[in-house]
């Protein structure tokens, strides 16, 4: 039998490429060496290898010699697998090498204690053992390797699941459903508005509990359906947003939308102004003739989608969704008001064909349940983009919703690209042509203040400080309620593009009763 540095220098060279045979099995290897065990024991028995070794001693060699063999062999087959099969032995399967060198070991002392000698019993008996307890059958070994190399593979398998799981949204067994973001307005692309204003909605299997928006980039903050953004920068911008249920999945990707803010038309409050808009500061108390009830010059900021909610003390408006009065507009403060920059901000706009316009109103303190009173004096100070298709009908309503019956008092009225304009509706009248018409010849797009003075003998229109005309024939007086409706053009054939928005901003109120 070949002894182990021989089958090491072997095993080294098929390593190297320097034998050409193909690599032999583990199972082969045992074969193999059974059949060389009984070559030994053939040769034993000739006396070859033993001539030099005194009759007495050859049982005692033969007992060392063969013990040591098998705990080589066993070594050398964990090598032979390793090499051939690429896996480390280790669990059940290495044990059993181990108790293996333990068995043969004993078996061969046992044999020579019975006196039968090994020679003739123990090398075969031991290797048949070998083989059966390590094969079993001739397959056996390699389905050994397989398995183990099936383990590890397994093994690393379940750690790349266990990472992916760490790495990814986790959802519970019974939330099975996707998370769906989506946006349902948007601002139109590209603008010149430098507010941005988005609207969107949620789908999940156990509900939405929140929204998270992000706005170029910036780190997501939790947000509410509508989302709005004030003067923004011109050039591209991007905004995000998913929901989150409650077990804290989100929706990745989340909704997208890009959009250009362009250097045209679009109003962006005046830079430098702060809570005062350059010129005229608000009134602040009373003046001789009145005394003054309500005023407002808008310090606190009210994001769109907020607004009367959040000032519902002092403000209110017309219902979201009645139509205008050329029924060419909609109402919608949620999509159209703010406050920001000390300015309250009437975002005018079209989304999916629908033009959005609103009609803002001061809640009077003491006033009738319309917020009305008798007589008065009504101050404002406003400008506005040049829009085509829109206008400013800021009025006086009879609360009795008599008309043209009870009159009706509007300044400043006009189209948005015209002049401002002032009116008189006659009490009693029968028509709305019954009425005192004047024009200032001013613009929107400056900053100016308008002042109605009601009282029972004259109705005064003043612009900047000037008196442009007193009606006082046919003056209205029933009590009326004060209202900034801002809508579409009511002249016959005129409607707005869809692509035309911009803002009317007005800097303060301030309203007045009539001095006891």
């Amino acid at each position: 039998m070949p002894n182990a540095p021989q089958i090491h220098d072997h095993l080294r060279r098929k390593r190297r490429g320097g034998l050409s045979e193909p690599a032999r099995t583990p199972a082969a290897l045992m074969v193999g060496a059974v059949r060389q065990s009984s070559e030994d024991r053939r040769n034993m028995r000739m006396g070859e290898g033993l001539s030099e070794i005194p009759p007495a001693e050859r049982s005692d060699a033969i007992s060392v010699q063969w013990p040591a063999s098998a705990l080589w062999f066993t070594r050398m087959l964990t090598e032979q697998t390793r090499m051939s099969h690429g896996v480390r032995l280790r669990g059940p399967f290495r044990r059993r090498l181990h108790a293996l060198q333990v068995a043969v070991a004993l078996l061969t002392v046992s044999t020579t204690l019975a006196g039968t000698g090994p020679s003739t019993i123990a090398p075969p008996f031991a290797a048949a053992v070998a083989v059966a307890a390590l094969t079993g059958r001739g397959s056996a070994i390699h389905a050994e390797a397989h398995r183990a190399k099936h383990h590890e593979h397994r093994a690393r398998h379940r750690k790349h699941r266990a990472k992916h799981r760490h790495l990814t949204t986790k959802r519970s067994a019974h939330d099975v459903t996707t998370l769906d973001t989506t946006l349902t307005s948007t601002p139109q692309n590209p603008t010149a508005s430098t507010l941005a204003s988005f609207s969107f909605t949620g789908t999940d299997n156990v509900g939405v509990k929140r929204f998270d928006c992000s706005l170029d980039g910036a780190a997501y903050v939790s947000c509410t359906s509508p989302t709005s953004y004030s003067s923004l920068a011109a050039g591209m911008h991007t905004f995000r947003v998913w929901a989150r249920d409650a077990a804290g999945n989100g929706d990745p990707p989340p909704a997208t939308f890009n959009w250009t803010i362009t250097s045209g038309t679009g109003l962006t409050p005046p830079s430098g102004t702060g809570l005062n808009p350059p010129g005229e500061p608000m009134p602040v108390g009373d003046i001789p003739g009145w005394h003054q009830i309500f005023a407002d010059d808008f310090k606190t900021d009210v994001p769109l989608g907020s607004f009367p909610s959040a000032v519902s003390r002092t403000w209110g408006c017309y219902p979201d969704g009645w139509r205008d009065t050329s029924g060419n507009g909609t109402y919608n403060c949620t999509k159209v008001c703010s406050i920001h920059d000390g300015v309250l901000d009437l975002y005018i706009h079209t989304e999916s064909g629908v033009h959005y316009v609103a009609v803002p109103y001061p809640k009077i303190p003491g006033g009738s349940s319309q917020n009305g009173q008798l007589y008065g004096r009504y101050a404002v100070r406003f400008r506005a983009d040049p829009l085509p298709g829109y206008k400013t009908a800021w009025l006086l309503w009879p609360d009795s919703e008599v008309w043209p019956g009870d009159g009706e008092i509007d300044f400043p009225e006009g189209e948005l690209n015209g002049s401002i304009e002032a009116f008189m509706h006659y009490q009693g009248a029968t028509n709305g042509s019954e009425q005192d018409a004047y024009s200032t010849q001013a613009a929107y797009t400056s900053w100016h203040t308008a002042v109605i003075e009601w009282s029972p003998s004259a109705i005064s229109f003043y612009m900047d400080g000037t008196l442009i005309s007193r009606s006082t024939k046919y003056v209205p007086d029933t009590p009326m309620h004060w209202v900034l409706q801002t809508e579409t053009s009511t002249t016959p054939g005129v409607i707005p593009n869809d692509s035309t928005e911009g803002h009317v901003l007005v800097a303060w109120v301030a309203v007045y009763a009539l001095a006891s």
